[in-house]
C-alpha cells in the first residue's frame, strides 16, 4: 500500500494532475509587463483588483473586441493560481480556429510565467495533437508518436493530449466550449470529465455564441462548479443584460428579469460578479479608445457577381479585405466571381489554389486553411492589398485585421463581432493605404425591406432550422442601421455597443418589432422554439442535485449532443485520397441536411480522384470535393 501511494503520486505529479511541482517558480503574482511584454491597459489593471473568493466564483467580463480580454483572463487565472485556488486552466472558444490561433499566445504565456518547470499547455481539439510547441502523430493502437522523440518523463507529460476524453484533465488546455460541455450531458466519462475541469478557471470567451440549447448546457456546467467551489469567467463583447442576469441567475440562483431600461444604463465596459458590476473607465487617448466604423447597407446580396466588384474595387485601393457571407453555397458563388475578376495574387489561396475558408473541409486542408490565414492577415502576416471570403469560420475571437468589410445582413452581437476584424491592430494604422484610413463595412442586405424580404432570403440563413432563426433579431437590427444619419452612416464602437445590442436583442425589442410588423405569431413560435430546446437540454444533462446513480448514464432513446441537430456523418475511405492542397484525406463529415438517407455501415463508393481532388457516392448523392470544399451534386 506505501509503494502504491507513492507511485500514485508520482504519477499525478508527472502527468499535470499534481499542480504542486509547479508552483515552486510562481508564488506570487508576476509583474503583467513580464508576462505579457507591454504595460497592463484599465481592464486588465481592474482585474488585478478584484476580490478573490476561496469558495469559488463567477466573473464576466464585457469589453469591445481587441482591448485585452484574453490577457485579463490570463492574468485573473495568474492571480488564482498564485492563490492555490485553481490548479489549472480551459479556456474554451466558440470555433476551433480560434483555438488553434489563441494556443499560441497561451503558450507564449507559460512560457514568460512559469520557470525552468512549466505545466504543459495542451491544444484540446480533436485531430490536433499539440502540447507546448511540438506536434504529434497518430499510430495505430493509440500509440503517438511526437516530433521531438522525448524521453519517458517529457512523454508522460503529453498524456492528457493523447486522447479527447483526457482534454480537460490537462495542467492548462485551450479548446473548444463542446470539450467543457462534454462534461454535463449524460454521457460516456462525463463525471470523470467535470471532476478534472473543475480544479481549473473555466474561461468561456465569447459567451454571448451560444444559442438557446448551449445557454442551458452552459448554465448546467455552471451549477456543477457552483456546487464544487470552482471559479469560472466568462468574455464578451456583446453580451444582452438579459442573457447576463441568466447566467447570474443560474450561479447564485434568483429569477431577475432586468427591463431593457435597466441593461441599458449597465457600464461599458465592465467587469461582474454576484458582488455586483464594476465599470471600466477606458484610460487610452480619445483617438485610441474610438473606432468610427462606415456602415453602408447595399441591396445586392443575391448578385455575387455584384459583390465581387465591389470587392473588387476595395483591393484596387490597396485594401485587405474580408467578404463573409452566411451560407457556404454564397461563399462559393462569391469566391467563382472574384476569381473571374482579381489576379491570383490577390487572392487567398493554399499551396497554390485559391480557395475560401469555410467548415466543409477535410481536417488535414482545414488545418492548413487555418495556418494560412493567420500568416497572410494575422498579427505578422503581410499587409499585401488581397481578399479572402469566408463565412462564420471568421466572424470572432479570431486575431485578424482586415481594413474592409462585406458583409451579410446578420444580428447585431454578430454583426459586432465581425466589425471587430476591422482595423483590430492599431498599430497598422499609419501605414494603412490612403483609401482605407477608416474602417468600412458594406452590409448586404436583400431588396426589399421588412418580414417578407428576410422569409424570401432563406438561402442566406434567415429563418426557421436555419443559422439566424430570430428574424425579429435581424430585422431589429437592419431598422437600426437604416436609421443611421444619412450622410454618416456611422457606428461609433465601443461607445454605442451596449445601445446597439441591447436595441437589437432585448425581449422588450423582440416584442415591439413583432408588432409593428405583423409577426406577432412568430414571436410565439420562437418562444415555443426556444423553450423545447431548453428542455430538450435540461434532458441531456445531467442533473448535479441527483446521486451519481440517478444522473448518470444517457437516458432511453434520447441522443445527445453539445450543439443541437448536428446528427453529421463521418465518412471514412478505404485509401487515403489527394486533397487539393496536398494533403491525404483518410476522413470527411458530410453535414446530415446533405446525406440524410445514409447509414452510417454504407462505404463511400470513389468515382473519380485527380490532383484537383475527387467525387464519391453515398447511396443515391454524389458529392465532389475539391478547392472550393465539399458539395453535393444536383441529383
Amino acid at each position: 500500500m506505501v509503494f502504491s501511494r507513492a507511485a500514485a503520486t508520482k504519477a499525478l505529479a508527472t502527468i499535470g494532475l499534481n499542480a504542486t511541482p509547479c508552483r515552486v517558480d510562481i508564488t506570487v503574482t508576476p509583474a503583467f509587463d513580464h508576462q505579457f511584454s507591454f504595460r497592463a491597459n484599465a481592464l486588465q489593471q481592474a482585474v488585478d483588483t478584484l476580490p478573490l473568493s476561496q469558495k469559488g466564483g463567477l466573473t464576466l467580463i464585457e469589453a469591445e473586441t481587441g482591448w485585452g480580454k484574453t490577457e485579463a483572463a490570463l492574468r485573473f487565472f495568474t492571480r488564482l493560481w498564485c492563490e492555490g485556488l485553481v490548479d489549472g486552466l480551459y479556456f474554451a472558444n466558440p470555433l476551433r480556429f480560434a483555438a488553434t490561433q489563441l494556443f499560441g499566445r497561451v503558450t507564449r504565456f507559460v512560457a514568460n510565467t512559469f520557470g525552468d518547470a512549466p505545466p504543459s499547455t495542451v491544444l484540446a481539439v480533436p485531430g490536433y495533437l499539440r502540447v507546448d510547441g511540438v506536434c504529434g502523430t497518430m499510430l495505430p493502437g493509440f500509440e503517438v508518436q511526437w516530433d521531438d522523440a522525448p524521453d519517458r518523463p517529457a512523454a508522460e507529460r503529453r498524456w492528457a493530449a493523447e486522447h479527447p476524453k483526457r482534454f480537460l484533465a490537462a495542467p492548462l488546455a485551450v479548446g473548444t466550449i463542446d470539450q467543457a460541455l462534454l462534461g454535463t450531458l449524460r454521457v460516456r466519462h462525463a463525471h470523470l470529465r467535470t471532476a478534472a475541469l473543475c480544479r481549473s478557471l473555466l474561461v468561456v470567451d465569447e459567451v454571448h455564441a451560444s444559442d438557446t440549447y448551449m445557454t442551458r448546457l452552459t448554465l448546467g456546467l455552471l451549477d456543477f462548479f457552483r456546487r464544487a467551489g470552482g471559479q469560472v469567467l466568462l468574455l464578451s463583447a456583446t453580451l444582452g443584460g438579459h442573457v447576463r442576469q441568466q447566467y447570474l441567475n443560474g450561479f447564485q440562483g434568483g429569477r431577475l428579469r432586468p427591463s431593457l431600461a435597466q441593461c441599458l444604463e449597465a457600464p461599458y465596459p465592465a467587469i461582474t460578479t454576484v458582488a455586483g458590476m464594476l465599470p471600466v473607465t477606458d484610460d487610452r487617448p480619445p483617438e485610441a479608445r474610438k473606432k468610427p466604423v462606415r456602415v453602408l447597407p447595399l441591396t445586392i446580396q443575391d448578385a455575387p457577381e455584384t459583390v465581387a466588384e465591389l470587392t473588387v474595387a476595395c483591393v484596387a485601393q490597396g485594401g485587405r479585405v474580408l467578404v463573409l457571407r452566411n451560407a457556404v453555397a454564397t461563399a462559393r458563388e462569391t469566391q467563382a466571381a472574384l476569381e473571374a475578376l482579381l489576379p491570383p495574387e490577390r487572392l487567398f489561396s493554399v499551396a497554390g489554389a485559391a480557395c475560401p475558408h469555410h467548415a466543409r473541409y477535410a481536417r488535414s486542408d482545414r488545418q492548413q486553411l487555418d495556418t494560412e490565414v493567420e500568416n497572410r492577415f494575422g498579427r505578422h502576416g503581410d499587409c499585401q492589398a488581397g481578399v479572402l471570403v469566408a463565412t462564420q469560420t471568421l466572424e470572432q475571437s479570431l486575431d485578424v485585421d482586415f481594413d474592409v468589410l462585406i458583409t451579410d445582413l446578420c444580428p447585431m452581437d454578430v454583426l459586432l463581432q465581425r466589425l471587430g476584424r476591422l482595423h483590430r491592430h492599431r498599430d497598422r494604422d499609419p501605414s494603412r493605404p490612403a483609401g482605407h484610413a477608416l474602417p468600412v463595412c458594406h452590409l448586404l442586405t436583400p431588396k426589399t425591406f421588412g418580414a417578407d424580404g428576410l422569409r424570401a432570403a432563406r438561402r442566406h440563413q434567415y429563418g426557421k432550422e436555419r443559422a439566424y432563426e430570430n428574424l425579429l433579431a435581424v430585422l431589429a437590427t437592419w431598422e437600426r442601421i437604416l436609421a443611421l444619419d444619412a450622410d454618416q452612416k456611422v457606428l461609433r464602437i465601443p461607445e454605442m455597443s451596449r445601445d446597439l445590442v441591447e436595441r437589437a436583442l432585448h425581449p422588450e425589442i423582440m416584442a415591439d418589432v413583432a408588432k409593428r410588423h405583423g409577426m406577432q405569431q412568430e414571436f410565439k413560435d420562437l418562444i415555443g422554439r426556444q423553450g423545447a430546446r431548453g428542455q430538450n437540454a435540461r434532458l441531456a444533462s445531467i442533473d448535479w442535485g441527483k446521486p451519481f446513480t440517478e444522473s448518470a448514464g444517457t437516458r432511453e432513446g434520447l441522443t445527445v449532443g453539445t450543439r443541437l441537430g448536428l446528427r453529421d456523418r463521418a465518412v471514412r475511405f478505404a485509401s487515403p485520397l489527394g486533397s487539393p492542397f496536398g494533403n491525404a484525406v483518410e476522413e470527411l463529415t458530410v453535414p446530415q441536411w446533405m446525406a440524410p438517407e445514409s447509414p452510417e455501415e454504407i462505404e463511400p463508393e470513389v468515382l473519380e480522384a485527380s490532383p484537383l481532388g475527387f467525387r464519391f457516392r453515398l447511396q443515391r448523392f454524389v458529392y465532389r470535393y475539391d478547392r472550393y470544399g465539399l458539395s453535393k451534386e444536383a441529383s
